[in-house]
């Protein structure tokens, strides 16, 4: 090895030893910015490398661990020995040759040259004064050299911030800078329409300020998978007493009051004391499958048609395709079939209500509100979590229960997957801000109130964390995407997970605190309210 080598700026005063290691006798120091040839290293048993000036022998330390004192700024060719013919039919012979350096871009190495030529280099190195050495003996005298002739480019590259000193030599700083490289690679991408050069916000205002000429794809502009999310909230079926105990007038109906018994917790669902954190369903909106969204259709009126035929259209409206109307869910059946268990409770209660088996509360009663009527949301989020469609339908309830999954087929066992249940609603609406405050407000969210959140990343696991959590709801940012002014959006996020004893018990008592099992990494906000 033989390296030029230099103290880090960083580095302000260098130990410099008889010995590579720290018991041998401290000489000196070099200072921050000096130079010198290395021509050995050393490892010593706790893996620090020491590096042996070429000149005077001494040895100081090049890395420690991760802490480096010194730069490598030029490695010497290894010196070359070489039986050279002089000139065709001689038997003269010019032995261990060693150099400097190369003294111009014709010379090389000699072991890469013809015989002639290299004989042709030699003499003319040595003839305009040039150090070459024969013998090994003499590379001692020659330890104390820097670069003897200027060994810069065109461009001035490397610069030398000492110049040329009084002794002919020449130190040179290979510190490149790239700036100008990267602006000219920028420009070359432009010119060549490589996408990657543009970031999103900036592709998003090309797109609405300029025309794409050639039709040149942007990747990143191109819309990615959705993340879909349905959110149910709860009807709030007369079924319970203040202390929890099942109504009088199930009694009479059979069916209503065996679902009720055998399956309490399925039916609490469908009301609005099963809790009072949040207004949500969660085995609904856990247990979505597939969900229809319609189209919204404006009427088209035809006017001024002349005697010939020609005639004219415009825009009325388009309430006809927002209002009662239906969508088809599908949802996959669970083990004890309780979603077949709520939907025909749900079902038979809207039933009993309109026969007058069942009586609503009174404050429905008087306010003519439909207490089995239920909301809806639909949200497409990107992987961020930020809304990029919603939708919310209003006033909906199931009209059918999918039984006919049950079918038998003779050789087989009874399979059902999915139900497809429709449900019928008054009203839709998408994208509507409105939508976003009733959300926050379903989620018992209070203004000017900061809320905790579960991050999607977790810390402590240097992954995500686990996937249940508490309730949904909707925080308000602003994003930079290119326009003049930021715009609003609005981003999903999930409370902490209640405590809940049966749950926790899953985990058992041996708990590694390592893995962050007894907090959840959280981040409080104030969402719109």
């Amino acid at each position: 090895m033989r390296y030029r080598v230099q103290v880090l700026a960083t580095v302000k005063a260098l130990q410099y030893r008889e010995g590579p290691g720290t018991t041998y006798r401290l000489v000196g120091t070099y200072d921050s910015g000096d130079s010198f040839i290395a021509s050995d290293q050393y490892v010593d048993p706790q893996g620090t490398i020491w590096f042996k000036n070429e000149e005077t022998t001494y040895w100081s330390i090049f890395r420690s661990g991760t802490s480096a004192n010194l730069k490598i700024v030029y490695q010497y060719p290894e010196i070359s020995t070489r039986m050279v013919s002089v000139s065709e039919g001689s038997t003269a012979r010019v032995t261990n040759i060693t150099y400097d350096a190369a003294p111009s871009t014709t010379t090389g190495t000699i072991a890469n040259l013809s015989a002639n030529n290299a004989v042709q280099a030699y003499n003319t190195t040595k003839a305009s004064g040039h150090k070459y050495v024969e013998k090994e003996s003499d590379m001692v005298a020659l330890s104390k050299r820097r670069w003897d002739i200027p060994q810069q480019n065109q461009n001035g590259y490397p610069p030398s911030p000492t110049g040329i000193a009084q002794d002919g030599g020449c130190d040179y700083d290979y510190t490149m800078n790239t700036q100008e490289l990267d602006v000219s690679v920028d420009v070359i991408r432009k010119n060549l329409n490589i996408p990657s050069l543009y970031e999103p916000r900036q592709v998003n205002r090309l797109m609405h300020t300029q025309f794409n000429r050639y039709k040149i794809g942007y990747p990143d502009y191109e819309r990615n998978s959705l993340i879909p999310y349905v959110f149910f909230t709860r009807p709030d079926l007369n079924v319970f007493d203040n202390n929890g105990a099942m109504l009088e007038m199930y009694y009479s109906r059979p069916v209503l009051n065996y679902l009720i018994s055998s399956n309490p917790q399925t039916i609490r669902t469908l009301t609005m004391d099963f809790t009072a954190s949040h207004d949500f369903n969660p085995l609904l909106s856990n247990r979505v499958g597939s969900l229809d969204v319609q189209d919204e259709v404006l009427d088209v009126q035809e006017t001024g048609e002349t005697f010939t035929g020609y005639k004219s259209q415009y825009a009325k409206h388009g309430i006809r395709s927002i209002t009662a109307g239906q969508l088809s869910i599908k949802f996959p059946e669970t083990y004890n079939m309780a979603l077949t268990t709520l939907h025909q409770f749900w079902c038979g209660y809207e039933a009993d209500v309109y026969r007058g088996y069942i009586d609503p509360k009174e404050e429905y009663i008087g306010g003519k509100i439909l207490d089995y009527a239920c909301d809806i949301y639909y949200f497409l989020t990107d992987k961020d979590g930020v809304l990029r469609f919603w939708t919310k339908y209003y006033g909906c309830f199931p009209s059918n229960v999918n039984k006919s999954i049950f079918s038998y087929d003779s050789g087989s066992l009874v399979q059902f997957p999915e139900m497809n249940i429709t449900y019928n609603y008054i009203y839709k609406e998408d994208l509507s801000p409105d939508t976003i405050t009733e959300f926050n407000k379903n989620a018992k969210i209070t203004k000017n109130q900061a809320t905790a959140y579960v991050r999607d990343h977790d810390a402590s696991l240097g992954h995500y964390g686990p996937t249940w959590v508490g309730s949904p709801f909707l925080q308000e940012i602003f994003m930079d995407e290119g326009d003049t002014v930021r715009s609003q959006r609005f981003v999903l996020r999930f409370k902490p997970a209640p405590a809940d004893t049966l749950i926790d018990a899953a985990i058992g008592s041996n708990i590694n605190t390592n893995l962050g099992n007894k907090t959840v990494d959280y981040t409080r906000i104030n969402p719109p309210v």
